[in-house]
């Protein structure tokens, strides 16, 4: 082959032009697939932080609603656990005083049971906050 510094044949520079428009057009196709992945890799990160910001406040809302039902049980717990003890306490008084007749003052089992299951929910309930 014969490198000197006269031009080449036109078919030589037609393929060179080609190659040089073709490779323009691949360019601008790439700068336009990127733009339109960039957009869609945005709508994406929007939909992501919708649902998670969506889902953040199902999780608060959740919360709020064990917070609420913790409450409840808290008072159901004690008013429960206060009414037990009034009916005991006035069976045994008014036993004492006579003026209740029944086979015996309080039934121990049952004394017993629902002081061991009111002792574990407390414990239980009570822990958490230490």
């Amino acid at each position: 082959m014969n490198f000197s510094s006269e031009k080449p044949p036109a078919s030589v520079d037609a393929v060179i032009e080609q190659i040089q428009t073709l490779a323009g057009e691949i360019h601008q196709l790439g700068k336009e697939v990127g733009s339109r992945v960039s957009k869609v890799g945005a709508r994406g990160e929007q939909t992501v932080t919708h649902f998670d910001s969506t889902f953040g406040e199902i999780g608060n809302n959740v919360d709020k609603i064990i917070g609420t039902l913790e409450v409840f049980l808290d008072f159901y717990y004690f008013w429960v656990f206060c009414g037990f003890w009034s009916f005991y306490w006035k069976k045994y008084f008014l036993k004492k005083k006579g003026l209740l007749m029944t086979k015996e003052i309080v039934n121990l089992d049952l004394f017993r049971i629902f002081s061991i299951y009111f002792y574990l929910i407390f414990k239980n309930h009570f822990s958490k906050f230490t």
